[in-house]
């Protein structure tokens, strides 16, 4: 295993063979707060390729931060956040706590107070409430000098990475129009301003911008219209120029595809369906040659020419058929502890990717049917 990484076109850093925790030479020590379903489906699974070693627990139950502990050989369990930071037995403390009683994201505090106790902090989706919140934990940060990450993960899928690697050719060309769909619901302007019924959308909305952030970069300006179910479609302007696309289709059947990404280019295109079933259609027209409209018998294009097709093969026990890879768990965790090691900023889902985010989210809310609405608030927050 020489080779453990590959770096894609904008610097996303995905795994191209696996390791397992012991098999690394050097290992961060690491606290997990919130053992609930979160961890024990995706995070702790995810350990298991990571260079870490799990030393501690902290849950706001602390009988299941015990019986979990008990489960993986961890001994040291905690009530609290700070309790575990305060400790110093971790370097990195990983962040899965979700909402308070009122409804309100709970990471941006947790992860404020303990940077200023000395660890590193990679924190669970959402990421804050709004973009006010993380310009607040960036001046705790920047003043702690600890590093921060953040769970979007679907900015770090082999899929999101070979999308990467084909947007940085020239054959492709800059980024002209994306597309993506994703069944949320968007609630009604009298609803805005509670955030217990905000949730729904915030946990998983977040990740539709990461995506279209990670494709088509920083976003500029968002038109909003509403169905009165919820349903909604967004437009984008991005500032390098490409329009965009966020479909919410909200009250569609519960046994309908999820997820759909389109991304244009100059005369080529991508779609990515359900997160692995990538398509790159190149260059190109149906039939061979250039016959004039209306007489084309023959569909089949050349080789060169011809769509690429990649999916999952699931005949063998490969990590790529575990989904704390093809959903960008493992990944995103693998970034960041690499991040944390070699003593760089988090570049990819860290706190400027955050901000930004939260300020697309906020405009969203801001925005009544029709009427564009801004996105960045003239905040420039730094990575660490």
């Amino acid at each position: 295993m020489t080779t453990t990484t590959s770096n894609t076109g904008d610097g996303t850093v995905v795994p191209t063979h696996a390791r397992y925790a012991h098999e690394y030479d050097r290992r961060l020590r690491v606290g997990l707060v919130g053992c609930g379903e979160q961890s024990l489906r995706n995070i702790l699974p995810a350990l298991r390729f990571c260079p870490v070693d799990l030393v501690a627990m902290a849950d706001i139950i602390p009988e299941r931060a015990r019986k979990v502990g008990q489960s993986l050989g961890v001994e040291r369990i905690f009530g609290t956040h700070t309790d575990l930071a305060e400790s110093k037995e971790v370097d990195v403390i990983l962040l899965a706590t979700g909402y308070d009683t009122d409804g309100r994201a709970l990471h941006a505090r947790q992860a404020g107070d303990i940077v200023e106790r000395g660890c590193h902090v990679w924190a669970e989706k959402p990421p804050a409430s709004n973009a006010a919140e993380i310009v607040a934990l960036a001046n705790r940060a920047e003043r702690s000098r600890r590093s921060l990450g953040f769970g979007f993960m679907k900015m770090f899928t082999p899929a999101m990475a070979q999308i990467h690697r084909i947007l940085a050719s020239q054959q492709f060309g800059a980024v002209t129009s994306v597309t993506l769909r994703d069944p949320e619901q968007l609630m009604d302007m009298s609803s805005r301003n509670d955030p217990q019924r905000l949730k729904w959308l915030l946990d998983h909305v977040v990740h539709s911008l990461s995506v279209l952030v990670s494709t088509a970069g920083r976003i500029e300006r968002v038109i909003v219209e509403r169905a009165d179910n919820g349903a909604a479609a967004i437009l984008l302007r991005f500032e390098a120029g490409a329009i965009g696309t966020l479909v919410l289709p909200w009250g569609q059947s519960g046994m309908a595809p999820k997820e759909r990404l389109e991304i244009a280019g100059q005369g080529e295109s991508l779609l990515l369906e359900n997160t692995t079933r990538l398509t790159y259609y190149r260059a190109g027209a149906l039939g061979r040659g250039a016959p004039a409209y209306g007489r084309v018998a023959d569909m089949y294009t050349s080789f060169e020419e011809a769509p690429l097709l990649w999916d999952l093969q699931t005949y063998s026990g490969e990590p790529y058929n575990m989904h704390v890879f093809y959903q960008g768990y493992a990944p995103c965790l693998i970034a960041f502890f690499e991040a944390v090691m070699a003593g760089q900023p988090v570049r990819r889902a860290g706190l400027r990717d955050a901000h930004h985010i939260m300020e697309a989210y906020d405009a969203i809310l801001r925005s009544t049917d029709g009427v564009p609405v801004d996105v960045s608030t003239g905040v420039d927050v730094k990575d660490c």
